[in-house]
């Protein structure tokens, strides 16, 4: 049952993700990131738990999914991207720290 609900949650959030980062929103790095660390944390407890000898075709799936997220980590905090994510403009009026 949550493999049922959870997986189709999360390409819902990997979409969302990629749209909003197409139209430059910098609050969808923070997702991300976020979301690739819970991955990783994910994979480290598939490891220790012996996902290697009782379900290597999972873990093989697993560090597939996570070496794609790796690589977009990458692509997304590539200084090239950085133009993407200009940093907002103040407010005429506004108080400046």
């Amino acid at each position: 049952m949550p493999d049922e609900v959870l997986a189709p949650a999360g390409v819902a959030l990997w979409l969302w993700m990629a749209w909003a980062h197409s139209r430059g929103h910098y609050w969808a790095r923070v997702v991300f990131t976020v979301a690739f660390g819970l991955s990783s944390l994910s994979l480290l407890f598939a490891l220790a738990g012996g996902a290697a000898v009782l379900a290597p075709a999972d873990l093989a799936a697993g560090a597939a999914v996570w070496m794609v997220e790796a690589a977009a980590m990458l692509l997304i905090f590539n200084k090239r991207s950085a133009a993407y994510f200009p940093p907002k403009k103040a407010q005429p009026g506004a108080i400046r720290a």
